[in-house]
């Protein structure tokens, strides 16, 4: 019977082609909006709409491009992406580590850009608490997947 359950993984199925999936080694940084329930559980829709999903439209790119200041990022030596979801805010980049264990650096990174995310969401009045991990990582447009993941959320969750 065990046999069976391991030729059936054998045989699961390809993912459709027009799913793409990105090996990265870098940075990855998680950010959680702290009293998000409360913040939808006391206001109106409204406000909702004109306020938190204004803020959550534009909040990651205005940290990735620094305000604004460089809309293509080509002031950095790596693109920092992002996405938003629900009360969940995700950077990444690629960074590549040199055989002597250091991270090149030409221009805002991650951790600049993350502390502008900060900085807007604190001027906004929305409270942020995130961790950024280092490593090898999966991404698509469905999901993430890798220790740096991981090590992000528990220590986002361990910052009280």
């Amino acid at each position: 019977m065990q046999q069976d359950n391991l030729s059936f993984i054998a045989k699961t199925p390809e993912p459709p082609s027009t799913i793409s999936r990105e090996k990265i080694s870098g940075f990855f940084a998680l950010f959680d909006i702290l009293g998000f329930k409360e913040i939808l559980k006391n206001n109106d829709l409204e406000y909702l709409e004109n306020i938190i999903a204004n803020l959550l439209d534009t909040l990651d790119s205005e940290a990735v491009t620094i305000g604004g200041l460089d809309p293509d990022q080509v002031l950095s030596m790596g693109k920092t992406k992002s996405i938003v979801f629900s009360d969940t805010i995700i950077l990444y980049e690629d960074a590549r580590q040199m055989n002597d264990g250091t991270i090149p650096c030409i221009g805002p990174s991650i951790i600049p850009k993350s502390s502008i995310l900060l900085r807007l969401a604190f001027e906004a009045g929305i409270p942020l608490r995130g961790a950024i991990s280092y490593g090898d990582y999966l991404i698509s447009e469905k999901y993430f997947l890798g220790q740096p993941i991981v090590e992000a959320y528990s220590a986002e969750r361990n910052c009280n």
